[in-house]
């Protein structure tokens, strides 16, 4: 009995319920984007197919055997259905069924039927190329890859990285990049492809050489292609060529400032450098709200707080539901002394994601409102996840405990921390911090030793150990050695360049220090480095500049020990030092200038 066509009734509606599989299936994407197609099933021609019972009995006995996940005994049966009726739904939920079962075998010949069915339907042909590559057929696999490309509306972008991926991580590189460059030459004009190509090759280390000639043609083609400008930059970064790279970025961006891919990447790599201003510059030409975060970040690690907190709020204004920045503002706020409006931030924090930075920030909190007691209970009770969640503890009560002048109880606790964890690198990196600021030059030189017998290229290690030897000991020229290595390994580091310019100040190079220390300030201000600057200045005999460096330190940071020492030892504090030695606000501090220039 002829019934009606596919496209209708009850047969319909039953290939319909097959259609989730779309969304959870479809080998085609990889992120937020849907690669596009010049043809949709629905414009299809549909076949006309009797509904008889054997039919209708078969579908429904595939459907409940699928719901019922033992779909792999009747995968075939769908198959069969698909090329009895060569009805392309079917076709399609055959292949990424097969697919999600893992049953290449069934995949490849549904594949075949689904490009034969529908020939310009991208993701058809796409899940043909995969299972071809499954299957090592690559020459067939470049005409799939081709067709791929000639309908799909993005060019291709797709599919080209998710195969260059695949390629690379399952092939030898030499191997993966032979069999892309193939699939290329398919498609000699494309660009996009042209570009991914380029990507694959700095991935799997091809020459460079090699790759300078492929970007070289992208960019006879098209001089302004942000993609390849990227991939360029991304290449001189690889073959450690950074300085290159900034140039060739920069320059890019003055000739092509609507690139705002490429100036992310190149700001990025500028707030990992420790390029703080030079990043700053780049992040304030994006648009978008991210930027607004990355700003905030920026400025709180260069310890510009006021800065860094309306970079966070104007983020918040767009963003209010984005929960990370509650960590920021609060942090920021207990820092600036806004201890109401921190604890209004952390009642914000509900994500359990977030929990244990909720439940440190507290412990900070009242730690700041001066109960170190009920900030350390706090921490000491928590459960935590994971041995990085019970370090993270240790390390966040030793600070609390070294904030509020406690640093021997501090090198206590990290003592049992390190009996629990021996040789962990970041409690050794603590404990040594701890023991310098104890003048414990014998247990520093301990704790170093051996995290750099691990990680001898550990450039916060040798420079801890670096600025305590030139601080603490006549051993001047073993410090240099020593903040000259991490200097090599990290040459924008702010606290690195503040010990290149004291262990210059310490060997009489006041020029030397002046600009060492100049640097570090620049990129982060702190009252420890704006204390070394004003001593040089001192003593090359520029007061009045040492006065403006110290006067700005100290109203800011009123509390800071080794600022306080050091405007001591150089100016004459009489009638000054009771106010600092009594509970002193920052107010009250920003009211007056406590060196009289």
């Amino acid at each position: 009995m002829r019934v009606r066509h596919f496209k209708t009734g009850m047969l319909n509606a039953l290939i319909s319920a097959f259609a989730f599989f779309l969304v959870s299936c479809v080998p085609v994407v990889e992120n937020e984007h849907t690669t596009e197609q010049t043809q949709t099933a629905e414009e299809m021609q549909l076949p006309n197919v009797d509904l008889n019972a054997k039919l209708l009995y078969d579908l429904l006995r595939v459907e409940l055997s699928y719901y019922r996940e033992t779909g792999d005994q009747t995968i075939e049966t769908l198959y069969q259905i698909a090329v009895d009726t060569r009805d392309v739904r079917l076709a399609e939920q055959a292949t990424l069924r097969a697919i999600n079962l893992r049953r290449p075998d069934i995949a490849e010949r549904a594949t075949k039927l689904w490009v034969e069915l529908a020939p310009e339907f991208a993701p058809a042909w796409l899940s043909r190329l995969l299972i071809q590559i499954e299957f090592q057929q690559f020459e067939s696999a470049a005409l799939s890859f081709a067709k791929v490309v000639q309908y799909s509306n993005d060019e291709g972008v797709q599919a080209a990285v998710k195969v260059s991926r695949i390629l690379s991580g399952t092939l030898e590189p030499a191997r993966a990049y032979e069999i892309f460059t193939n699939f290329a030459a398919g498609v000699p004009d494309n660009l996009v492809v042209k570009v991914q190509l380029i990507n694959l090759a700095i991935s799997v280390q091809i020459d460079s050489s090699e790759i300078d000639l492929l970007l070289e043609n992208v960019f006879e083609v098209q001089p302004d292609s942000e993609s390849a400008a990227t991939a360029k930059f991304r290449l001189f970064l690889e073959t450690d060529r950074a300085d290159e790279g900034k140039v060739f970025a920069s320059n890019f961006l003055k000739k092509y400032p609507g690139s705002h891919g490429l100036r992310e990447i190149y700001a990025i790599y500028l707030a990992q450098s420790d390029l703080y201003r030079e990043a700053v510059q780049e992040f304030e030409k994006l648009p978008g709200t991210e930027s607004l975060y990355q700003l905030g970040l920026l400025h709180e690690g260069a310890n510009r707080l006021e800065l860094a907190r309306e970079k966070f709020l104007g983020y918040h204004e767009l963003k209010p539901d984005d929960q990370r920045v509650f960590i920021n503002l609060a942090r920021l706020s207990i820092r600036l002394n806004l201890l109401d409006e921190a604890s209004e931030w952390i009642h914000k924090i509900t994500i359990s994601r977030f929990s244990f930075e909720k439940i440190s920030l507290s412990a900070t909190l009242i730690a700041a409102r001066g109960d170190l007691e009920r900030a350390a209970e706090l921490l000491r009770s928590q459960k935590p996840q994971n041995e990085d969640q019970q370090i993270r503890i240790y390390i966040t009560l030793a600070n609390l405990y070294q904030e509020e002048g406690q640093p021997k109880r501090a090198l206590d606790l990290m003592n049992d921390a390190l009996t629990a964890f021996p040789g962990n690198s970041r409690l050794l990196l603590t404990r040594s911090y701890i023991a310098a600021d104890l003048q414990l030059i014998d247990l520093v030189e301990r704790d170093i030793d051996t995290l750099l017998a691990k990680q001898p290229d550990n450039p916060d290690a040798l420079n801890i150990l670096g600025y305590t030897l030139a601080d603490q000991t006549d051993r001047i020229d073993e410090a240099f050695e020593l903040i000259q290595q991490a200097l090599e390994l990290r040459p924008n580091d702010p606290y690195i360049l503040d010990s290149m310019g004291w262990v210059h100040y310490k060997q009489g190079e006041y020029e030397l220090a002046l600009k060492f220390l100049k640097d570090a300030l620049e990129r982060r201000y702190d009252p420890v480095m704006a204390a070394h600057l004003g001593e040089v200045y001192w003593m090359i005999g520029n007061k009045r500049e040492a006065r403006k460096i110290w006067n700005k330190a100290v109203k800011m940071n009123p509390d800071n020990e080794i600022l306080i020492d050091t405007i001591e030892k150089f100016t004459n504090w009489c009638s000054v030092w009771p106010f600092l030695r009594l509970p002193f606000s920052l107010a009250d501090a920003q009211s007056v200038n406590l060196i009289v220039p």
